[in-house]
């Protein structure tokens, strides 16, 4: 029983992040609406990707391989999102869509990692 309660643990605090967010989106929170405050979250959220990467590691739910596979990838959002961040400048059109981009990596990373890392 004591095993099943680690197994699960992980995973309720991932559904509960999950409500939060529906909740603060439900309560009228505002979403970011302006490059800089979609860079800021979108450097909040690559964060919070490596922090999970890393619990998942320590509490050995996923193995050493997974772990640095996965902090590579989430390292490759953070640059990509860095590139956004500079081309806003010079172009900031270019810089929207380079930003959109990392972002869709960025979820469909967080939707890996959720599930036990990259494969």
């Amino acid at each position: 029983m004591e095993k099943m309660k680690d197994f699960l643990y992980p995973r309720r605090l991932m559904y509960i992040a999950v409500l939060m967010l529906a909740a603060c989106q439900s309560l009228g929170v505002p979403q970011a609406d302006t490059f800089n405050k979609r860079a800021v979250a979108a450097y909040s959220s690559v964060s919070a990707a490596s922090q999970t990467v890393t619990t998942l590691y320590v509490s050995q739910k996923i193995t050493q391989e997974k772990a640095l596979e996965s902090l590579d990838e989430v390292e490759q959002v953070k640059k990509a999102v860095d590139a956004a961040v500079q081309l806003y400048s010079t172009d900031r059109t270019g810089a929207e869509t380079r930003l959109d981009d990392a972002l869709l990596i960025l979820k469909a990373l967080q939707a890996a990692i959720a599930a036990g890392g990259p494969s």
